[in-house]
């Protein structure tokens, strides 16, 4: 079948199909075909102005490379040959600071015979005597884990005591104690005082009697023993000629000790 058209009417009539319906129809295709010309000459232009950019970036890449080579270059010929400190690294520039230590200031000691010469023929006798007096003769049953033991410790432990202020000798004092015993360090203390300034204490005759013991409830390495002391008044010497009176006494004594293992150690003690 094929299509028939049909003039259009003289006097312009569009009862019947003519060129005009075509036209129309042929106008519509048109405006389509017609918008894509439209299209293909944006691209066009887009691509134009592409090029256009892609060589204006290509130029000024050129030209910030050639400045930055120029700038290198500067830099180089300008650098100080000595590097900046924080070039160095951390780890092997770092020294620790120096400081000039304080130096410590030791006592010069009295010599003997300077305090010899403060003291009276009677007291440098007096002296030599409470020097000379013999340590307390340490019992074996110290050694042992047993009330007998923990006992003789105790009484041992107070014997030292006018044997220390006698002599000065902390020796078996300070091998029974605690280093945190509170009664042991100021017998320890009040010793070292007295004898660096030459002074010395005129051993006395003292009895110790054990009244009580027995062990913690909380530990049995730990125990107490209570003992009865008496003494008659004796004489305490400064070192430089005076002297003072110390009062007899009759006291008690709580001392608290601890089985190591091998012997028994002072832990604390009280006078009641």
């Amino acid at each position: 079948m094929s299509l028939r058209f049909l003039r259009p009417d003289p006097h312009g009539r569009a009862d019947e199909p003519g060129l005009a319906g075509v036209a129309d129809s042929c106008g519509l295709v048109g405006g389509v075909r017609g918008g894509q010309a439209d299209d293909v000459e944006a691209v066009a232009q887009a691509r134009r102005a592409w090029r256009r950019f892609l060589v204006l970036m290509v130029v000024l890449v050129v030209v910030c490379a050639a400045a930055g080579a120029g700038a290198a270059r500067w830099w180089s010929s300008h650098r100080p040959r000595d590097p900046y400190p924080w070039e160095t690294s951390v780890a092997s520039s770092y020294r620790p600071p120096t400081t000039t230590p304080t130096p410590e200031l030791t006592p010069t000691p009295t010599s003997t015979s300077s305090l010899s010469s403060l003291l009276s023929a009677e007291e440098q006798a007096l002296r030599e005597a409470a020097l000379a007096t013999p340590a307390p003769e340490r019992p074996a049953t110290i050694d042992q884990f047993t009330p007998e033991g923990a006992i003789a410790a105790a009484e041992y432990y107070l014997s030292l005591l006018r044997y220390v202020y006698a002599t000065g000798d902390l020796s078996a004092w300070q091998a029974m104690s605690e280093p945190n015993c509170i009664f042991c360090t100021s017998v320890t203390d009040y010793a070292i005082e007295l004898h660096d300034a030459g002074g010395w204490t005129d051993p006395w005759e003292q009895e110790v009697t054990p009244t009580t013991y027995g062990a913690a409830d909380t530990d049995l390495n730990i125990w107490l023993i209570t003992l009865h002391a008496t003494h008659p008044e004796t004489v305490e010497h400064d070192g430089s000629g005076g002297t003072s009176t110390l009062a007899a006494e009759d006291i008690t004594f709580v001392l608290q000790l601890r089985w190591d293992g091998k012997t028994w150690i002072v832990e604390a003690g009280e006078i009641r």
